[in-house]
């Protein structure tokens, strides 16, 4: 496995323009400060940001649910109108405000859709939805900012179980809603649906911007955070970001040049598909096995409660090993024979098998994907530039996902399509794997040819933010 690690930052006051230098030995009291901070970070940041992708999943499934429950019946939506509602919804203030606005107005936004009286009504909620939930895509960068490298995979794979989770919760409470509140106060069940799951997220919201903690630099002490924790947090803060968090425009021409920034989005655009399809669809598959809609509701729990262990095993080994690639790889090949098992089949039993398969390699691989974006990319602009491309292409293609489950019940062009996404997938990881491992082996030369000259390398003093993931003492985790 390839080393993950770079040079350290001593826990020192330092200049911008100096950011590597050698590591010193931390003491007791600040190795002490650093686990409790972890733990205390641990204890708010997860499960707020957890709930907010719950919520923000559970809301992207609810619309596969409700429509068994009569929506499309209800407001007159052709399948075709339908698809496209699916579609629409692919999409100086501070991380507390921001992810505390997002989830709080998509709360408001799905509580809006208990009201909806047609086709119009439901595109336009929904394009809100998305607007607002696409907020939510700053976690990742946020996440970056407090845990370090070899911290950051099993940390995202905690929160983001949480989408896996949303699937066994809505089954649960689709199932609950359909048989206990059909027609109760004048309600159809799916507004029922659209109410509940809107004012949990607007609960959820408000606790984001009351109890999110803010960016290291701009944080206080206070009972909860001791001024020791402050200060290590801060300089932990600093191992590969700057000293202070800032816009560089160069470092958008960087991002816009390096490959590996397309290759990685074009594996978000994998992931986001293969998740978008599941989410939306995953019901109308299952009814297509021959189950009742009632059952499908039930029988969906059974591939998202695979996913939730298959998601924090691989978060956990990955971060062990310090190897993404791979893991990635692995995922993606869960995702195919579950495609192939779904296509190849008509037996109720193997395509439930093909459908876990599917889900349960589809979430690990969505998230260190994330992941390693987060760590490849140096320079907190680049990074968030490169972050922000494999959004776009992401949601771009995830779209796609609204529109090949057409075909009842054996849904061929839906199951190949994405089988088609998946080998681009595991092409793009191959490729960025190979430019990486390269790329480290040039430097770890360029290093040794220096150290035999007995001369120290001229990039060693250069900050992160100047050179980006090209600095001497950087190296890309595989």
């Amino acid at each position: 496995m390839a080393d993950d690690t770079k040079t350290h930052i001593s826990l020192e006051e330092h200049t911008d323009n100096v950011e590597v230098q050698t590591s010193q030995v931390p003491s007791k009291e600040e190795l002490q400060a650093q686990k409790s901070l972890l733990w205390k970070l641990d204890l708010v940041i997860l499960p707020l940001l957890s709930l907010s992708y719950l919520l923000a999943y559970m809301d992207r499934n609810n619309v596969g649910y409700s429509r068994l429950m009569g929506l499309q019946k209800a407001l007159k939506l052709s399948d075709k109108q339908f698809y496209n509602v699916v579609m629409v919804f692919c999409e100086k203030l501070g991380p507390k405000i921001v992810l505390g606005f997002a989830v709080t107005s998509f709360g408001i936004f799905v509580c809006c859709m208990s009201k909806a009286r047609g086709y119009g009504d439901l595109i336009g909620l929904r394009f809100g939805i998305g607007a607002a939930e696409a907020l939510l895509q700053s976690a990742p960068l946020y996440l970056s900012i407090w845990y370090g490298r070899d911290e950051l995979g099993k940390r995202i794979a905690i929160f983001y179980s949480a989408t896996t989770i949303s699937g066994v919760f809505s089954g649960l409470i689709a199932y609950g809603v359909q048989k206990g509140l059909e027609g109760t106060d004048g309600r159809a069940s799916w507004q029922w649906l659209f109410l509940i799951e809107g004012v949990i997220a607007v609960a959820v919201g408000l606790a984001n911007a009351a109890l999110l903690p803010n960016f290291p630099d701009r944080m206080e002490t206070s009972r909860f955070i001791s001024e020791l924790e402050t200060k290590v947090a801060w300089q932990r803060s600093q191992e590969y970001n700057a000293k202070s968090v800032r816009f560089e425009s160069s470092q958008i021409i960087k991002s816009l040049l390096d490959p590996k920034t397309y290759l990685l989005a074009l594996l978000a655009g994998c992931n986001s598909t293969l998740l978008a399809a599941t989410g939306a669809f995953l019901p109308t598959i299952v009814v297509g096995f021959g189950y009742s809609k009632i059952q499908s509701q039930l029988f969906t729990i059974i591939p998202y409660a695979c996913s939730f262990f298959s998601m924090l095993a691989v978060g956990y080994l990955s971060d062990f090993y310090r190897n993404k690639s791979w893991f990635i790889l692995g995922s993606l090949t869960s995702c195919a024979i579950g495609l192939i098992v779904l296509i190849s089949s008509t037996g109720k039993q193997v395509g439930m098998f093909g459908t876990s398969l599917l889900v349960a390699g589809a979430y690990p691989a969505a998230v260190l994907q994330i992941t390693w974006i987060q760590i490849t990319f140096c320079g907190n602009t680049k990074r968030a530039i490169s972050w922000g491309v494999a959004m776009i292409v992401g949601q771009g293609l995830s779209m796609s996902a609204a529109q090949i489950y057409t075909t009842p019940p054996r849904f061929f062009e839906g199951h190949g399509i994405l089988l088609g996404f998946v080998v681009m997938g595991m092409v793009c990881t191959v490729a960025a794997r190979f430019l990486m491992a390269r790329a480290n082996k040039q430097t770890d030369q360029e290093l040794r040819e220096y150290e035999e000259r007995g001369q120290e390398h001229p990039g060693v003093g250069k900050s992160f933010e100047e050179v980006c993931d090209n600095h001497i003492n950087f190296r890309y985790s595989l």
